[in-house]
C-alpha cells in the first residue's frame, strides 16, 4: 500500500540536518530508497506561531530525510536558537 495521503509523526532532528523515517511508518507503506515526497517541518515547542517549512527530500537507504539549509536557517532564525535535537512534527506527502 503505497502512500496516497498525508502521514504525520514525531522525530528529532540529528546531526547533518537529518531526520528519520519511523521504521513502521516504512513498512506499512512499503516506502524504499529514493522515493520522492514533500515534507513539511514544524517545531514542537515552536515560540513563532504557524513557522514551518516545506521542501522535497528523497528517502536514504537508511530511511533518513535529509532537510535542507536554507529551512533549517530560516527556522533557526525565526527561533533563535540551534535546531539540533529538537522535537519536530513531520508530515509526508506524496510528491
Amino acid at each position: 500500500m503505497p502512500l496516497k495521503n498525508f502521514e504525520t509523526f514525531k522525530t528529532k532532528l540529528q546531526r547533518n540536518n537529518r531526520l528519520v523515517v519511523p521504521k513502521l511508518l516504512r513498512w506499512k507503506y512499503k516506502i524504499d530508497a529514493g522515493e520522492l515526497f514533500r515534507v513539511s517541518l514544524k517545531p514542537v515547542d515552536a515560540k513563532v506561531y504557524g513557522e514551518k517549512e516545506e521542501f522535497f527530500a528523497k528517502m536514504s537507504v537508511d530511511g533518513r530525510l535529509t532537510v535542507p539549509k536554507i529551512n533549517i536557517q530560516a527556522l533557526e532564525s525565526a527561533e533563535k536558537v540551534s535546531l539540533v535535537g529538537r522535537a519536530f512534527e513531520v508530515t509526508l506527502y506524496p510528491a
